[in-house]
């Protein structure tokens, strides 16, 4: 298990994401066009991406889904085979205002490199 460090910087930069985030959301256009490949994807953008002291990064969207609008965070570590835990999955949940707990979330994991994987919530706001 690896440590992750939420001092008062990490907290300034969750908050900038979820105000971001909130002043950006993502339109069912738009997510199609990442889908097809036609826009980068969050990640790419720096102002949806936080890291995190020591390994983990956090890209954070608000997006306009089939379900309705969905807050979507994906949390990943820097090493291959890994994944982040749930502690630290659940509180940076909390930080960035996610309102249920992960239970109530759809969770799953992403591939986004060989061998490496994010975990994908995903919290149906209306």
């Amino acid at each position: 298990m690896r440590a992750m460090v939420i001092d008062d910087n990490v907290k300034r930069n969750l908050e900038r994401l979820a105000a971001y985030a909130e002043a950006h959301i993502l339109s069912m256009d738009e997510l199609l066009d990442m889908v097809n490949k036609q826009a980068p994807p969050p990640g790419d953008n720096k102002n949806f991406v936080v890291e995190i002291p020591f390994g983990y990064r956090v890209v954070y969207t608000i997006e306009d889904q089939p379900a309705g609008r969905v807050r979507h965070l994906s949390v990943s570590v820097d090493k291959a085979g890994k994944v982040p835990s749930i502690t630290a999955v659940q509180e940076i949940m909390r930080m960035i205002g996610f309102k249920g707990e992960l239970e109530d979330c759809k969770v799953d994991f992403e591939r986004f490199a060989e061998n490496q994987d994010a975990v994908n919530v995903l919290e149906v706001i209306r």
